[in-house]
This record gives C-alpha cells, sequence and structure tokens, in this order.
C-alpha cells in the first residue's frame, strides 16, 4: 500500500482502485435505475449553489431503493469498502483514531465552474472524527483541494485511483476550487 503524508494529518494512499471503472458503474447505475444527480446540501439540508455546486449520487441504503438498485449499489460499495478499508484501518492506528462505524459513499460530479467552498465536515449533528475523499479521475484543470490552515493554503491536485484521508474537525476546514476544464468526480465518506 502506498502511502503519501502531505500535510499534518492529511494522508493520501495511490493506486488502490480503477477509477475509471468506477466512475463507468456509478453511469450505469443511475442510468439503470434513473436515478437524479441531485444538488449537493450544505447544513443538515440547505442547498445554498454559491457554497456547494457539485451533483451528487447516494450509494449507500435508502428504505426506497428495489431490491435490484440496492444490489447494485452494493457492489460499489463493496469494491470501495474492500479497497480502501485496509487504508482507513491504517491511518486511524497511525493517528489513534478509533473507528466504530462508517456512513455511505456518496459519488460527487464536478463540472466547469462547479466547486465546495471552506467548510468543515465534522458538525453537532455529523460528529464524524475522520473524512475521507477518493478521486477515482485526474482528467480535469482547477478542482483542487486547499486546506485553509495547513499545506500553507497550497491548492493539492489529487491523484487518480488514491484516497486522502484527514481529521474531520474545524481545525481542517478546507475546500474544493472551481473545476476550469473537465469534470472532476470524487467519492466521499465519514467515519465514527
Amino acid at each position: 500500500m502506498e502511502k503519501e503524508v502531505i500535510g499534518e494529518k492529511i494522508v493520501v494512499y495511490k493506486n488502490l482502485i480503477d477509477g475509471e471503472q468506477i466512475i463507468k458503474d456509478a453511469y450505469a447505475l443511475s442510468s439503470k435505475f434513473q436515478l437524479k444527480w441531485t444538488t449537493g446540501v450544505i447544513n443538515e439540508g440547505v442547498v445554498d449553489r454559491n457554497v456547494k455546486s457539485c451533483s451528487i449520487i447516494n450509494l449507500h441504503d435508502n428504505a426506497a431503493d428495489s431490491r435490484d438498485l440496492y444490489r447494485e449499489k452494493n457492489k460499489i460499495t463493496r469494491v470501495l469498502d474492500e479497497a480502501f478499508g485496509p487504508a482507513m484501518m491504517d491511518y486511524a492506528k497511525t493517528y489513534g483514531f478509533r473507528v466504530k462505524q462508517k456512513e455511505g459513499w456518496e459519488f460527487m460530479r464536478y463540472e466547469e465552474t462547479e466547486k465546495f467552498d471552506f467548510h468543515t465536515d465534522q458538525s453537532e449533528f455529523h460528529p464524524c472524527e475522520i473524512s475521507m475523499v477518493v478521486y477515482p479521475n485526474s482528467d480535469y484543470e482547477g478542482g483542487q483541494m486547499q486546506f485553509f490552515n495547513y499545506m500553507d493554503g497550497y491548492p493539492w491536485k489529487p491523484v487518480a485511483n488514491s484516497i486522502i484521508f484527514f481529521p474531520s474537525t474545524a481545525d481542517y476546514r478546507h475546500r474544493v476550487l472551481p473545476v476550469t476544464s473537465g469534470t472532476r468526480y470524487s467519492i466521499i465518506n465519514f467515519a465514527f
């Protein structure tokens, strides 16, 4: 497992998935079941496209899912869990986190001009400890990740087929800069 520490408690694990296949699987899922890409929400359901303008498909279980949709989502989720579970456990052990559970994966799409302004993943209503972002592609311009307090505020361009882990706390406030060309995909999850 190839890993690189790029900032204090900010770690990238590389070459863990076939990102192109994950993107194809997510699009096949959305097409087969007519899933709509929804606008990303912030702060317990608020939609503000000036803050978060990307689109999302939830890959986690939903009581309204048909049995077939559940099975298809579960296939993608299993691939992600198998690929990134060992990295998550390595990260948690290295930095002293006790992972009790994680949320379901969310597939995010940022098209030209879309972004996600500075935010914190942890809140009173979302008490996560570890943030995880999978990068299945890198064939786009812009869309870098930037930490407010770390890496000297330098924008970081994710590497395809990698995952970044970092604490979810306010100290790790971060953003996604606007995409200037192409489409940026990411798949997010959080551990508690």
